[in-house]
């Protein structure tokens, strides 16, 4: 019997896309007889360190403290509980999935107690991204500085992350890549072992029927949305990040030329500052917040296109959710967004001036969205990209494939 200990932490980012990536995981090893799964869950809403078991996995829950009080010494204190449970049980080869980088703050002491341990990451980020709005070119200059008293204060960040991440993805066993683009990366700018480095992209359950047009005009009625509308998705947080600025600059155009379309945006954020970027049209843009699984599947069932506007993405679940429901997407040509996407219509060319400012093509995006809408090119069927590359059998395939091999 393998143990694994999946780490996660209940942070903004669990919400969403990793959040999706542990539920994942827990019904991979629904059926698993050889290998026991214990999600270890840091910054848990309990007053004290508890063990819930969930059938197929147990579930250690460690309360959290506030955030910015957290230290390199909470992440050992945390290790010092959870080292007594596995010598409890006598485990002296356990597998640690590890999902933040800074959790490797627990690697030496994994090491020196347990010297027979293997030790997963799976980079659903990279801190990059979120400096350099994904510019890949930029990244590359910065890390190959050789005057590094010129650089400002983010550059020098940017510097500082990419020395931690170095480090973390030394220290691990194998890496998971959850799109060809990061696996190119660690290898080509990281100089990461090819054979260190896994390609698992996420995978979901498919849980898509077939939609009738009847049921369509139903979910219609129930939201009071017109039979005619055209419906524009957007699902995640309302971030900078996730492009909803540059969506609410392209809504605005194409709503002036057709007044029976419909921005739809779910997921929480800054309402304020998207409120008064939909100044006038707010009447056409509905915020949803963060809803409900079920409802967010009404909305799939119903969508025109949905839009991908974000700076960088892994493997988005968002995206496999709408290909799941055969929903053309819209999305910037980057990071591992641009190998999800395959027609070249749908993907928006980003370019960068020279202060890394994002030139964004206003028109190319409308005609980009617009073209969609109103059927004036051929569309690819996303419902099959999904069943070849994006299922749960697929990415357990890849996973306990990895697993053997520890």
């Amino acid at each position: 019997m393998k143990y694994l200990y999946f780490f996660n932490e209940n942070l903004r980012g669990s919400m969403y896309g990793i959040g999706t990536y542990v539920e994942q995981i827990i019904k991979i090893f629904k059926n698993s007889s050889s290998i026991r799964l214990i999600i270890i869950q840091l910054s848990a809403d309990v007053k004290e360190f508890c063990i819930e078991k969930k059938g197929n996995y147990d579930l250690f829950l460690f309360p959290g403290i506030k955030q910015n009080e957290k230290n390199y010494s909470y992440y050992r204190n945390i290790w010092y509980i959870l080292y007594l449970k596995i010598k409890k049980n006598q485990i002296n080869n356990p597998i640690f999935h590890l999902n933040y980088d800074y959790m490797g703050y627990m690697i030496p002491y994994m090491k020196s107690s347990f010297p027979n341990c293997k030790i997963i990451y799976t980079i659903h980020f990279q801190r990059w991204c979120f400096t350099l709005n994904g510019n890949k070119k930029y990244f590359k200059k910065l890390i190959n500085t050789n005057n590094c008293k010129s650089l400002t204060i983010n550059e020098k960040t940017v510097i500082d992350s990419y020395k931690k991440e170095v480090k973390l993805y030394n220290n691990v066993d194998k890496i998971i890549s959850l799109s060809k683009y990061t696996c190119d990366l660690l290898h080509q700018i990281y100089k990461i072992n090819s054979n260190k480095i896994v390609l698992n992209a996420n995978g979901i359950e498919d849980i898509r029927h077939t939609v009738y047009n009847e049921e369509g005009k139903i979910i219609r009625t129930k939201y009071l949305i017109d039979e005619d509308e055209k419906i524009i998705l957007f699902v995640g947080r309302l971030d900078d990040i996730k492009g909803v600025d540059y969506l609410l600059m392209v809504f605005k155009e194409i709503v002036k030329f057709d007044s029976k379309c419909r921005l739809i945006l779910a997921g929480e954020g800054d309402f304020s500052k998207c409120l008064k970027q939909s100044d006038p049209y707010w009447s056409k843009i509905t915020y949803l917040g963060l809803v409900e699984k079920h409802i967010l599947y009404d909305f799939y069932t119903i969508a025109d296109v949905g839009i991908q506007f974000s700076l960088h993405e892994q493997c988005s679940f968002v995206s496999l959710e709408m290909m799941m429901f055969n929903i053309p997407i819209v999305a910037f040509d980057l990071t591992g967004l641009s190998e999800m996407i395959k027609e070249e219509k749908m993907k928006i060319k980003i370019k960068y001036n020279d202060l890394n400012e994002i030139i964004f093509p206003l028109n190319k995006s409308v005609k980009a969205i617009s073209d969609v809408l109103y059927n004036k090119l051929s569309l690819p069927n996303n419902r099959q990209l999904f069943e070849q590359n994006y299922t749960l059998e697929k990415m357990a395939e890849s996973y306990f494939a990895l697993l053997s091999q520890l």
